[in-house]
């Protein structure tokens, strides 16, 4: 069968398979790009309205100093820490991000998934005390002082999780629930006989 042959067989039905493609799939087409066109438009329409919308403030805005940065738990911890901190030449970091003080060591740029996953952990967690050199800054020791709250189970779960990251890191952290200056000298002790 040659090209003339197949097109005298064709032929005859030409007329209907206009029909279709007029009827069917030009229909299906133009159907497609509408609801396209639709949704494109309303993509950026929502875009361009949420740039001109301005926040809405009510009369005060909704935050307010707190009256004390340590409870009075962690206060009465913080002025037993200080004069030994300062005899042994440390300084107090109070309630810093673990991020701020550890880093995540896939590269931001060519690992982003990895990266975001890992300092997700950490970034919203807190060490309660952490003790740095005054002359360099470094993180010598973290105090975490716990109380009741910590024998629950979600709590539990997140200070094994710390633990394992300072473990992780080589940085020493004590889990006070009972102290005296006596004790905490003991541990700065320690930590000298260790380094």
């Amino acid at each position: 069968m040659d090209l003339m042959d197949l097109f005298n067989f064709v032929y005859p039905y030409l007329p209907y398979i206009g029909l279709i493609v007029l009827f069917v799939v030009l229909p299906v087409l133009a159907v497609w790009f509408l609801l396209s066109l639709a949704k494109y438009i309303k993509r950026e329409r929502s875009f361009s309205f949420k740039q001109r919308q301005q926040p809405k403030y009510v009369s005060e805005p909704p935050y307010k100093l707190k009256g004390n940065l340590l409870t009075k738990r962690e206060y009465a911890f913080f002025q037993t820490l200080k004069p030994i901190t300062d005899m042994r030449g440390y300084f107090i970091a109070v309630k810093p991000r673990m991020a701020d003080f550890i880093y995540v060591t896939y590269n931001e740029f060519h690992n982003r998934k990895n990266f975001y996953r890992f300092f997700n952990k950490i970034s919203s967690k807190h060490v309660d005390f952490l003790i740095c050199d005054i002359s360099t800054s470094k993180p010598i020791v973290a105090f975490e002082l716990d109380d009741i709250t910590h024998k629950r189970p979600d709590r539990s779960m997140r200070d094994s999780f710390v633990d394992y990251v300072y473990n992780m890191i080589g940085l020493k952290v004590h889990h006070i629930y009972e102290y005296d200056s006596i004790l905490i000298n003991s541990l700065f002790d320690d930590l000298v006989t260790i380094t």
